[in-house]
């Protein structure tokens, strides 16, 4: 009898739980770029839970570069990723959310460490800390150089735009980087590209055959209205 009693104890919670899914409850597998976990994705996150408290919702955050988001998303480990856009990507719908312009970025005592803005045309001279072939930004900051024809001098090639900023600040070259509220706390001198002229954007990233949760599908929803950029 208690077996019994047990078993439909068990098969309540379950349909309480089913119950709670359908209105929206649940947990939300979240991929990011590091760069946006500074302030644009606990902020988003955060208002987002503030609109739906009445619901018993969690995210479970993973960061990591575009390609292994991305590639985490189409292995349904998360629900949706924030990053760069991929080319080639036909399963998968990006929607841009928010964008960041490039800067350059140089030792304090570099000869280009006196500008306040520079032509891409002036780094041809100095080796560069550039993107790997892994990262997002690599194909974008590869189009500058190419659109002034000017081949870069890839010095060391780094997946994560911090990471890049440290090899900066000790002297192992200059860099082509998205700006971001760290660089401030960097010994690295911010210099603004006059030309050519460029912006990053950030998409979320989603798999268009994926079954959402309710949940999910909430949030998908609150960040393409409050969020979605042209």
């Amino acid at each position: 009898m208690k077996y019994v009693e047990k078993s439909l104890d068990v098969l309540d919670e379950g349909i309480l739980n089913m119950r709670h899914i359908a209105m929206g409850a649940g947990v939300i597998e979240l991929g990011f770029l590091r760069t946006l976990g500074v302030g644009f994705l606990p902020e988003m996150a955060h208002r987002f839970l503030e609109e739906q408290k009445e619901k018993t919702i969690q995210f479970k955050f993973h960061t990591g570069i575009t390609a292994s988001l991305l590639e985490g998303l189409k292995d349904e480990k998360y629900d949706i990723v924030f990053c760069t856009k991929r080319e080639n990507e036909p399963d998968i719908h990006f929607i841009p959310v928010s964008k960041q312009d490039l800067v350059v970025i140089a030792p304090k005592n570099h000869p280009l460490s006196g500008h306040e803005s520079t032509n891409l045309k002036e780094l041809a001279p100095y080796p560069q800390i550039y993107f790997s072939q892994a990262s997002g930004l690599r194909g974008i900051v590869d189009n500058l150089f190419q659109k002034i024809q000017v081949k870069p001098q890839i010095a060391y090639e780094i997946d994560e735009d911090i990471v890049i900023a440290g090899f900066v600040s000790k002297g192992f070259g200059v860099a082509v980087v998205p700006y971001m509220t760290d660089l401030l706390r960097m010994d690295v001198k911010i210099i603004q590209i006059s030309y050519p002229d460029w912006e990053r954007k950030f998409y979320m990233a989603a798999l268009k055959t994926h079954h959402m949760t309710p949940v999910v599908k909430n949030f998908y929803d609150y960040v393409t209205t409050n969020y979605g950029i042209l």
